[in-house]
């Protein structure tokens, strides 16, 4: 049966091939390299042109990758919710323990942020657990298929501890929302916007800031 569905559709192995390959770069170019500008750009830009390709030649894609807006209202009155909840208890947190860090750069990164969270849950959610709901269909239950997608997120997030545990909750709920209803905007801004909080909030960085670091001289 998975030999039947790869061959009817190669582009499967591809595209999980591509996300194992972003994984990989991410350690190499991100972490080790400091390079999180390009990796962020060469990302964006590459898997922009790989979805245009794509639903050139088979408009189909376009709703099995969450690309249309027909579902949206459903999704939406999930994630609205779900976005101000956690972004207030970030605000809170911070605020609270005095790790909260105020500064205007959180404004560009609240404008380009969701842009990366959707191309990185269109990874995760349309290609890695979209692909192995296809290929595992009927045979294992899909809360299978979150929680192991969620755990793979989490790991690309290594070696901090806090933001592993936070992004395996985030994949959770993300693939189980687009698994369902198959939006892959509001998971992806709803991303990008938590993302962006967490990090000043919680965590005290300055994502702007490290975009431009480089590797010490």
């Amino acid at each position: 049966m998975k030999g039947e569905i790869l061959r009817r559709n190669p582009w499967i192995n591809v595209e999980l091939l591509g996300v194992i390959l972003v994984g990989a770069a991410k350690f190499l170019v991100s972490d080790w390299l400091k390079l999180k500008l390009l990796f962020m750009t060469a990302g964006i830009t590459f898997w922009i042109g790989f979805i245009i390709f794509r639903v050139i030649q088979d408009p189909s894609l376009l709703r099995e990758w969450g690309l249309r807006n027909s579902s949206l209202p459903r999704s939406i009155r999930i994630i609205i919710p779900v976005t101000i909840l956690s972004i207030l208890s970030c605000i809170i947190y911070g605020l609270l323990t005095s790790r909260a860090l105020l500064t205007w750069n959180i404004l560009p990164v609240l404008i380009l942020y969701p842009v990366w969270g959707i191309i990185q849950q269109f990874l995760l959610a349309a290609l890695l657990a979209g692909n192995m709901e296809i290929l595992l269909k009927n045979r294992i239950p899909r809360i299978l298929i979150v929680i192991s997608t969620a755990i793979l997120f989490a790991l690309i997030h290594l070696p901090e501890v806090p933001l592993v545990l936070v992004a395996l909750g985030l994949g959770c709920f993300t693939v189980s929302v687009f698994l369902k209803y198959r939006n892959i905007w509001t998971i992806g801004i709803f991303h990008g916007l938590f993302a962006t909080v967490f990090y000043f909030f919680v965590l005290g960085i300055d994502p702007w800031q490290q975009l431009f670091l480089t590797v010490p001289q």
